[in-house]
């Protein structure tokens, strides 16, 4: 779950976009968009990306313009865990 003692979110599903899926022709952007458009409020997906294919900055920026915010987790060998998740109104 989110932070500490005031937590921001719950965890409710995962994506890995790190690798292109044969036979998917899917740009990495539309399957994250169609991910959060199935979230609630106080409602996170765990995000594994590929920093070269599609940074965490250009994601950070993206969803934020869409009314998510975002969590970097780890970055490690040019892979980024990191949370996007849907404010709750009570925060």
């Amino acid at each position: 779950m989110g932070e500490g003692a005031g937590v921001k979110y719950k965890i409710v599903s995962k994506l890995d976009i790190t690798k292109r899926i044969k036979g998917c022709t899917e740009s990495p952007v539309i399957t994250l968009l169609r991910s959060l458009r199935e979230l609630g409020e106080g409602e996170g997906l765990l995000l594994k990306l590929d920093n070269e294919r599609f940074p965490a900055k250009g994601v950070e920026v993206l969803v934020k313009k869409k009314g998510f915010e975002f969590e970097l987790l780890s970055e490690e060998d040019g892979l980024v865990s990191c949370v996007v998740y849907k404010p709750s109104g009570d925060q």
